[in-house]
């Protein structure tokens, strides 16, 4: 069976044919055009086909994908509430880490730099403007005060 666009192409072919004969279709040519008109249905058909069960399925991801996202962020936050009760058990002994018989966790921190990005000198400042957040934090690390900026450091549980 011909593609859409073949479809198209050879009844234009057709069309210019009939056309350049003053309009006059002789019976061959009718029968080609029903032919094409035929092929044309049954092609439309198909895509109309294909397209319903390309949505239904869609439909049916679409429903998923909002079943598995609440389960995702329910596994999330049971990780993130997990992590924050080892977390405060090793604050509450004074520990940086914790052994078990299948693993052992370890408190670490993570880094991250709050900034006002009006306040910040111009050598943190790129032209876009974006501040430069690893000359920031750098610069933080190693003492130096800077308007407008701060590093924050959070707990955080790795399980090894």
């Amino acid at each position: 069976m011909s593609s859409l666009y073949e479809i198209g192409n050879q009844y234009e072919i057709l069309l210019d044919v009939i056309d350049s004969q003053g309009g006059e279709i002789t019976p061959e040519q009718e029968k080609q055009l029903s032919d094409l008109e035929r092929a044309l249905t049954a092609k439309i058909d198909d895509y109309i086909g294909y397209i319903s069960e390309l949505e239904q399925e869609a439909e049916k991801l679409k429903v998923l994908k909002m079943k598995y996202g609440k389960k995702q962020q329910t596994r999330e936050n049971t990780i993130d509430r997990l992590k924050r009760a080892m977390l405060e058990q090793m604050e509450l002994r004074q520990t940086d880490y914790i052994n078990g018989n299948i693993g052992k966790v370890r408190k670490q921190f993570s880094e991250s730099v709050n900034y006002e990005l009006d306040k910040l000198p111009k050598k943190y400042i790129e032209k876009n403007p974006v501040a430069l957040i690893s000359l920031i934090k750098k610069d933080l690390k190693n003492g130096h005060k800077i308007n407008g900026a701060a590093l924050e450091r959070k707990p955080y549980v790795r399980i090894y």
